[in-house]
């Protein structure tokens, strides 16, 4: 079977900070600005943004006539020509109709040339940047569902929701403006500052990876802080167990003890802390990068904090699986795995918090895969440096006390990852007698003091 497309998966470069505010689509000659991307902007969302060169390209509504001669490939609209032959990087054909600039972008892939959509709308204010993508080239951005966004600080578009948007610690509404173009609205989330902090921290980590950011959800978090006072009056990190409350036991509340089976626990304090130790971790990663929930619920009672992601909506985004972490082309912080001491018994790595990140295959709805093959390489001056590792798959788990591994594909390096630098994976899996190859690349920050 053909590489899946993710390793055609680049992102957009650019890096913004928020601020609170209304914001305006920024207008040129009535218009909307439109940008020409320097990189492809996928994500693990949908396929829609790249389209196989069918026999007719309709492009925003437009007929571009199109000629292939071996591996080049000439586009032609009106009085416009252009040739591109294969590049590892993304090209743009640039055109203009009734005072308006079309931008189309082509790829070559081992499958052929394929063309995607690079017209987006940009909304700014000062350094925050929110790109609007009409991936369906109706002229019509950020319809939910169907267009596309990227998030200030993003690398990736991933899907415009139904609900108001996550931007840091308020929730945004984007709306068409009077005379044309968006405008955004903004208002602060009412949240405890702890619960702020670890949501910002997880969302961070789920849209550099190409996944929607979760939402708090205020009944959830009551029942998650109440909890969360429970186990903090009954011996915190030396309770006997954070999954039940007994009725009587002091702090003991119907919510609190309606949550505490699936929830998840940390009993230090520190809330960066927990989210990487969390994140680092093979098991209790997945509760933070799930693609069929959108609602999260946190509580924080010192020094205990609780999250929960058991509550979705009707609807839910539709993602291209299995959910790859890290991400294709994400950056990880290196405190992620740095700091990943939290282990569970008896623990699946070799070495336990001596190896380094692990990269994991997960999958929301039920499937069981097979891990057939996993390779993982350290890239260095265009070289390819096998490392060592430990894979572990449902049909080949890393210990017995893990049957099934959890629905879960992890590939362990046997030592810790290196700071700013690159990494490749490739693993063959199987899901329902069907052989797939996950193929991506992933970075890692600077080293943190």
């Amino acid at each position: 079977m053909k590489r899946l497309a993710l390793s055609a998966l680049l992102f957009i470069l650019f890096f913004a900070s928020l601020s609170a505010g209304r914001v305006a689509a920024e207008k040129q000659g009535g218009t909307e600005t439109y940008e020409k991307l320097a990189f492809l902007p996928l994500s693990q969302w949908k396929d829609t943004l790249l389209r196989p060169i069918p026999p007719t390209i309709n492009f925003c509504n437009l007929t571009v006539a199109f000629e292939e001669k071996g591996d080049s490939l000439t586009l032609t609209f009106g009085g416009t020509t252009q040739t591109f032959k294969p590049s590892p990087e993304p090209a743009f054909f640039s055109f203009s109709k009734d005072g308006k600039q079309y931008v189309m972008g082509v790829f070559h892939t081992p499958e052929g040339w394929k063309y995607f959509n690079a017209m987006l709308a940009k909304m700014k204010e000062g350094k925050r940047v929110v790109y609007g993508f009409d991936l369906n080239c109706d002229g019509v951005y950020f319809v939910p569902g169907v267009d596309g966004l990227i998030y200030p600080g993003s690398h990736c578009v991933v899907p415009c929701p139904e609900w108001p948007i996550w931007m840091g610690d308020s929730l945004a509404k984007i709306y068409p403006a009077q005379g044309g173009g968006y405008e955004m609205k903004l208002e602060k989330m009412k949240f405890p500052r702890a619960e702020l902090k670890a949501i910002a921290l997880i969302n961070d980590f789920r849209v550099k990876a190409g996944l929607h950011p979760y939402l708090l959800d205020e009944g959830l978090s009551k029942a998650c802080r109440l909890h969360a006072a429970y186990v903090a009056a009954n011996g915190a990190d030396q309770i006997d167990t954070p999954y039940e409350e007994r009725p009587g036991a002091e702090g003991y509340t119907q919510e609190g003890a309606r949550i505490a089976p699936s929830s998840l626990y940390y009993y230090f304090g520190d809330i960066p802390t927990a989210i990487h130790v969390m994140l680092g971790h093979i098991f209790y990663r997945t509760y933070f990068v799930k693609a069929n929930i959108n609602r999260m619920g946190i509580g924080f009672a010192d020094p205990i904090s609780v999250y929960n992601a058991t509550k979705s909506s009707d609807k839910v985004d539709d993602y291209r699986y299995p959910i790859l972490i890290p991400g294709p082309e994400q950056t990880i912080p290196y405190q992620s795995y740095y700091k990943s001491t939290a282990t569970v018994n008896p623990d699946p790595r070799p070495g336990a918090a001596g190896c380094g990140f692990p990269v994991t295959l997960t999958w929301d709805w039920g499937e069981r895969p097979e891990l057939v093959e996993a390779k993982f390489y350290f890239v260095t001056r265009k070289k390819e440096i096998p490392e060592q590792i430990s894979a572990s798959g449902p049909n080949k788990p890393a210990t017995a006390f893990y049957t099934d591994n959890r629905n879960i594909i992890a590939v362990i390096p046997l030592n810790p990852l290196k700071p700013k630098s690159r990494y490749h994976v490739v693993i063959k899996y199987k899901v329902n007698g069907r052989e797939a190859v996950a193929d991506w690349y992933f970075n890692t920050g600077k080293k943190e003091d």
